[in-house]
């Protein structure tokens, strides 16, 4: 993994947004507690409780994203399955993804849509649990415009909205600045453009809505 995010950074350009110091969009906290409440109904039933990166769709979805790379597939293989990384991947870098079905979806998306000007057809809702001991290693999202049927990156857009406030020993890093967030904070970015990992050394559960889409104008 540390070959694979240096390599990234040699090949991301650095722009003034490296410079912000703060990365909080707007504030929805009002909006967003029927959804803080139905996350502690769920009492963290969860969808997936696994390794951040399923390492070999991890692979696969970089030959795809970077089609004109000249990195080959047993390079880039050896660097994400590197053993150096591993042993900390398996144990600590960990997710749990809260179940959700289609009314609960739409239930959130009701809620979020006068706030985010994108195409909601194709936008992806996450709702995740950081537990103590959990951490998300440093790292670019991937150039995943091509999920939503454009190569424009900068099209696509990703933000994460906290419900909750931030609690000791929770963290999340954008480049070199340390994010500080209270409950119904959007945290936004544009996707491919800075490092960014997050950890829980706390004691208590940090939630947030992972939402990505491709903005339109209105």
């Amino acid at each position: 993994m540390k070959k694979w995010f240096e390599y990234q950074e040699s090949t991301h350009k650095k722009t003034d947004a490296v410079l912000q110091d703060n990365f909080i969009e707007f504030n929805i906290a009002k909006a967003v507690e029927p959804i803080r409440q139905w996350t502690l109904k769920k009492n963290l039933q969860i969808e997936k409780n696994d390794v951040c990166f399923n390492k070999q769709m991890y692979i696969d979805e970089i030959v795809k994203s970077y089609p004109n790379s000249t990195l080959d597939k047993k390079t880039i293989e050896s660097w994400i399955l590197d053993p150096e990384f591993n042993n900390l991947m398996d144990i600590a870098g960990k997710r749990i993804r809260i179940f959700t079905n289609d009314d609960e979806l739409n239930f959130i998306k009701k809620i979020l849509e006068p706030f985010f000007q994108i195409d909601w057809y194709t936008a992806q809702i996450n709702v995740n649990v950081q537990a103590p001991g959990q951490m998300f290693t440093l790292h670019y999202d991937r150039y995943k415009s091509w999920e939503f049927g454009d190569t424009k990156e900068n099209l696509v857009q990703r933000w994460l909205i906290m419900l909750d406030d931030q609690k000791p020993g929770q963290c999340f890093f954008m480049d070199q600045t340390s994010v500080n967030w209270k409950k119904g904070d959007v945290i936004g970015w544009t996707q491919v453009l800075l490092p960014h990992g997050s950890a829980n050394f706390g004691y208590w559960p940090r939630f947030n809505i992972r939402l990505t889409g491709k903005k339109i104008d209105k």
